[in-house]
């Protein structure tokens, strides 16, 4: 996982397309049946939200803008929701801190 790169040029096979299209999709179905307005999947920060994080990571690394995998904005600002996370702060500082110390 490359918790610091974001790559917007990488061409996804059709069989991972799907797959985003897939979490974008459960993501809506979340934030729109349970998320009350708030940031996370089902309103507040829940264990989904932990399982989430390195896919929206993986998504924020190599799946560019959403939009084109059908996201209406809402996968997007999750991303953005998890990103903002003081412990996805603390997480991009060790992995900043690791590379620092391979160099």
């Amino acid at each position: 996982m490359e918790l610091l790169a974001q790559y917007s040029t990488i061409t996804q096979p059709p069989v991972v397309e799907m797959d985003i299209r897939h979490i974008v999709e459960i993501w809506r179905d979340c934030r729109s049946r349970f998320g009350s307005g708030r940031p996370f999947l089902f309103g507040q920060f829940s264990a989904t939200d932990a399982m989430y994080a390195p896919v929206a990571s993986r998504f924020r690394t190599y799946a560019g803008d959403l939009a084109r995998y059908g996201d209406d904005g809402t996968a997007r600002a999750y991303v953005e929701a998890v990103f903002a996370m003081p412990e996805m702060a603390d997480w991009a500082d060790g992995a900043r801190a690791e590379m620092a110390a391979a160099d």
